[in-house]
């Protein structure tokens, strides 16, 4: 498992790295402090899973997060934030965020949610049985749609469609692949090489 780990702070990155190292040896760790060296190194390198501040002297978070899920919609994302704002809590997991993690908590809080993580990441070997379903092209222009964050009146406005056909045709593909929200489906299906995401 390839954690990488995200703060401005180094002694937040280090503290981190040397808890979870004491925990286990089977997963490997890199720690960044700003966000060109992370978006780099996630270029040249396979990770499962960052571990994130949510403000750094850079910027907020959230550009970054859309990269990432943008560009790696396999990643999950922890965020491990001081930022106690509902709303903004809120919005992180709207857009995709696995979990929020309070800075305040024990490390062993950050390493169990880690722990969660790993169990439930979705194995390669696993991808063969999605990719023997088709999309229709309908299908495939939804999940697009939905994966620009369009609802569904607003994607039946564009495609000349009743909201109620719109969420029966998502609620199909939902239950197709076994997801329970339209990120994870879109996740699923942008790793199963069923959709592209440009």
């Amino acid at each position: 498992m390839n954690i990488l780990i995200y703060d401005d702070h180094e002694f937040v990155t280090e503290a981190i790295e040397s808890y979870f190292l004491k925990q286990s040896h089977e997963i490997k760790l890199v720690r960044k402090h700003n966000v060109s060296d992370t978006l780099a190194y996630l270029h040249d390198n396979d990770v499962e899973i960052i571990i994130s501040d949510l403000l750094s002297d850079e910027d907020v978070g959230f550009s970054l997060f859309e990269q990432v899920f943008h560009l790696y919609p396999h990643i999950k994302i922890i965020v491990y934030t001081s930022v106690t704002n509902e709303f903004i809590k809120d919005m992180l997991l709207e857009m995709g965020v696995t979990e929020i993690i309070n800075k305040k908590e024990p490390l062993n809080s950050l390493w169990n949610s880690v722990q969660t993580l790993c169990q439930n990441i979705t194995l390669p070997t696993k991808k063969t049985n999605t990719k023997l379903v088709k999309l229709t092209k309908k299908e495939i222009e939804i999940a697009l749609l939905l994966a620009k964050g369009l609802s569904a009146k607003e994607i039946a406005d564009l495609l000349s469609s009743s909201v109620n056909t719109i969420n029966n045709q998502k609620n199909n593909l939902l239950d197709k692949f076994g997801c329970t929200n339209s990120t994870e489906l879109i996740v699923k299906l942008a790793q199963s090489g069923l959709i592209t995401l440009l």
